[in-house]
């Protein structure tokens, strides 16, 4: 099964555009009971021989399922708490402060794992993204039937292609 879910998440449409993924470097489903918690940490850097520049939580569990169990992310200024819908997934960086909360009813299941992506800098990473998102639009708004693509258009997929080729590391 965790091999299907691997193949789903490379094939995703946002994660794709997100993480540039180049493998998913490790998966497992993690439980956490009443009373149940994980301390403060940050992802190793290095699992299974392999850079972890993402991390992601899937959560498997519906939020009424339990009571507490939050993800926190430290972010400037503030901490984050998540805790999303059965089969919703946060994508965050590995170098993130996290967190989960205690347990206090239920069982919190949740699927965790890391990826390895094409592009070492996140910066990189969130500026592909959006110039993924502008692409995304500028065809959303061209509609089905459209032949030749707006040279705006042609320029920005140039543009992305460049940069892949300039940042991506085999």
């Amino acid at each position: 099964m965790l091999k299907q879910v691997e193949i789903a998440l490379l094939r995703h449409e946002l994660v794709i555009a997100a993480a540039r993924p180049k493998q998913i470097v490790r998966l497992l489903f993690s439980r956490y009971d009443e009373g149940m918690h994980y301390g403060t940490h940050v992802d190793d850097a290095l699992m299974d021989g392999q850079r972890t520049d993402l991390s992601f939580t899937v959560f498997v569990s519906p939020p009424e399922a339990y009571d507490g169990g939050s993800l926190v992310i430290d972010e400037p200024g503030a901490d984050r708490a998540f805790r999303l819908g059965a089969g919703e997934m946060l994508l965050y960086p590995s170098s993130s402060l996290h967190r989960v909360e205690p347990v206090t009813r239920g069982s919190r299941l949740v699927l965790i794992g890391w990826i390895r992506s094409y592009l070492r800098s996140a910066e990189a990473r969130e500026i592909l993204f959006d110039l993924e998102r502008t692409i995304a639009i500028l065809r959303a708004q061209q509609g089905p039937d459209q032949r030749e693509l707006p040279a705006e258009l042609e320029l920005l997929l140039k543009t992305r292609s460049n940069l892949l080729r300039m940042w991506a590391e085999d």
